[in-house]
Formats: C-alpha cells, structure tokens, sequence
C-alpha cells in the first residue's frame, strides 16, 4: 500500500469523515490515521492514508469542503533504534536481546528506571552502548550510527586554452 499525508485539513478532523469522503471520491480501500507530535503525543493536523490507489489521490483537491494536498510520507534518515536493548538497526518488536535502560544502561526497562527523567536525570545518565554520562539516545554518542558524509562536489577538468595571459 502507498502512503500518503494530507495538509490542510484541521486537527479536530474527524477520521470517519475523511474515510468517507474519500469513498465518495472512488478511494474505497483507504484506511486512514491521524498523526501525533513524538514529544508531546499530541495530534497534529496531518492524516496519514494508505491506498492502493494513490494516482487517485493526486486528483483529489478539497476533503470535507476545504482545499487539501497529499504528500509522500518521508522516511527517516536516521536508522531505527530499539527501545528494548537500545541497539540500533532494529526495532522493539523484532528485538530478543535483554532489556537495557535508556536512562541508566542497568538491565531493565526504561519505564521503571528510579533514575529521574531529563533534564534532572540527564547528571546521572549512563549509556549503556558506550559508557559515558549521556542516555543511549543521545545523538552524539560515539556508537550511534553517523550520518553518510555528502559526496563532495565533482570538480571539472582543468580547460585549456580558456586563460588570459598575464600582460
């Protein structure tokens, strides 16, 4: 299935109106969710749509009487970090690995960890993948994955013949 947000619709939207609106529009497969901030757990006003007819989506202009664009949902660029044995490559779901805490990096879950949660904990944090006094979700840790370097600009040949003498 294709995945597709919508922009431009209020975040009090109900998801069975958006369903069916686009039923009525000739998109009867979609199933349709609304997204929420990662920090505040609070819903935004973006839908996420999944539809085995997206060039049918690329027609559709207003939903529930308001003018509306679908975008492609943009993948992370940042690899998957397990909230489990906070390892990076994979997720909770797939993990089999013990328990490491995100907070203390002691072998238990994060969510009964006594250490207390950021900023007053972040004094007392130990990663667990490296061993410092950070969480093991701190982007700056050593062990987590970088970023790929950019290529850098292909330069061109030098052109002969193109210089001015000097005078």
């Amino acid at each position: 299935m294709d995945q597709r947000v919508i922009r431009g619709l209020p975040r009090e939207m109900s998801v069975n109106d958006i369903k069916e609106d686009l039923v009525s529009q000739g998109i009867a497969d979609a199933v349709v969710q609304q997204l929420t901030s990662r920090t505040t757990k609070k819903p935004l006003p973006l839908f996420l749509v999944k539809t085995k007819m997206p060039e049918k989506l690329a027609e559709i202009q207003r939903l529930a009487m308001l003018t509306v664009s679908f975008e492609r949902k943009k993948k992370s660029s940042e690899p998957s970090q397990c909230y489990r044995c906070q390892r990076y490559g994979h997720t909770q779901r797939n993990c089999r690995l013990a328990e490491r805490c995100v907070k203390c990096g002691e072998d238990h879950n994060s969510t009964s960890c006594s250490l207390p949660a950021p900023p007053t904990g972040q004094r007392n944090a130990k990663c667990c993948l490296c061993g410092e006094g950070h969480p093991a979700n701190y982007k700056g840790c050593s062990k987590a994955p970088k970023k790929a370097a950019s290529a850098p600009p292909k330069q061109s040949p030098p052109q002969i013949g193109l210089l001015t003498p000097k005078k």
